[in-house]
């Protein structure tokens, strides 16, 4: 008692100068509330950014469902800064937060916070990152890390035939995401274990030589940057040669890919758009595929990944064991520990499916390719 009474005194003294988080149903910056007459417990739900369509898609999910489980939703995001969220984790332990969902950007950063929690018997769950380095975490879920990138790679093994006798040779650059991301690296490992048997055997040159994440990764999974690196490698490597294929782990980066290319002259019939990879069904993206200038996105559907995370933390406040089933129970060590995941599969979304996959299931309007 006397331990959860410091932890709170602490965090309360903190956090003094932020608002009240889970009791507090006003909106402020950064913040959203949803919920009813405060009789309800009160799920924090602590997110990375709100730049990013999927995120906010997370949101929209995750507040339905537990929502008819019988909980209202405080709502932070943090803006791709990790002391804000640390802060805004604590704020929600200080508060009495009855569960917390977070979906960390810097997951090498939360663990203390995540222990704050703990200590005042506050269940944390890991939605769509690992957060490492601490032994109060039981349970992760989020989609199939390692099949997103292997559904990238294969698509751009068919697109070009490989897979039905076509030797090339083919030019493919790739991207990768944030160096700091957890999930790089299963997405990255994901594609690469596919291309490589092609690379292997000169069917797929990469001309610009970079090929390991290290040099391959782009900081924040920003389109800029992206843009940026892709135009220093068209002026360096491809005079008189042209880019079959772009793996890009997700559609951020492969927006801006296509910026450079359609800059460098891409998108001609001379020059037709080369294979270019994605992720996270962005509106945007979607509309570049419909246009044919992008070929491919994998969708990770929240609607199954939130109803799991929201079930599971409902199980975790009951003291109840979650089961695992329509997701694929696993573990993933985070440094400190193997903790439980649940991996939801993930979708090839192109020109031949994005209809019947995104619109006629109500996952997306049509006015919002109009937007």
């Amino acid at each position: 008692m006397k331990k959860k009474l410091l932890a709170l005194l602490c965090a309360g003294t903190m956090l003094a100068a932020l608002l009240a988080g889970c009791g507090n149903k006003a909106g402020t910056d950064g913040e959203e509330a949803s919920g009813g007459d405060g009789d309800r417990p009160v799920i924090g739900i602590s997110m990375s950014t709100q730049t990013q369509a999927r995120q906010l898609k997370d949101v929209e999910y995750l507040t339905k469902e537990l929502d008819a489980l019988g909980y209202d939703v405080t709502v932070q995001y943090a803006e791709m800064k990790p002391v804000d969220q640390a802060a805004q984790i604590d704020n929600m332990v200080a508060s009495g937060c009855a569960g917390i969902i977070i979906s960390a950007w810097d997951a090498e950063s939360l663990s203390t916070n995540v222990d704050n929690a703990a200590a005042m018997d506050i269940p944390v769950l890991c939605y769509d990152m690992l957060i490492s380095n601490t032994e109060n975490v039981d349970y992760y879920v989020t989609d199939n890390l390692y099949d997103c990138g292997k559904l990238q790679g294969e698509y751009v093994i068919s697109a070009l035939g490989l897979d039905a006798g076509e030797t090339g040779p083919f030019n493919i650059e790739i991207f990768s995401g944030d160096p700091a991301d957890s999930n790089a690296p299963y997405f990255y490992n994901g594609a690469y274990d596919a291309l490589k048997p092609y690379l292997d055997d000169g069917s797929l040159v990469v001309q610009s030589g970079q090929v390991d994440r290290t040099v391959t990764a782009i900081e924040g999974w920003k389109g800029l940057k992206a843009q940026e690196r892709m135009d220093t490698i068209l002026s360096a490597n491809y005079g008189d040669k042209r880019v079959d294929a772009v793996l890009c782990n997700n559609d951020a980066l492969a927006l801006g890919v296509l910026a450079s290319l359609e800059n460098a002259g891409y998108g001609t019939e001379e020059l037709p758009y080369p294979v270019i990879t994605g992720m996270d069904c962005d509106i945007a993206n979607i509309k570049a595929i419909i246009a044919g200038k992008i070929s491919m996105t994998v969708f990770k559907d929240n609607r199954l990944i939130a109803a799991k995370a929201a079930e599971v933390m409902d199980c975790m406040i009951k003291g109840e064991t979650p089961e695992a089933g329509d997701a694929y129970e696993t573990t993933f060590n985070n440094g400190v520990k193997d903790v439980t995941a649940f991996l939801i599969a993930p979708e090839v979304i192109d020109a031949n499916n994005y209809q019947e996959v995104l619109f006629d299931s109500g996952y997306y309007t049509e006015d919002m390719l109009d937007e």
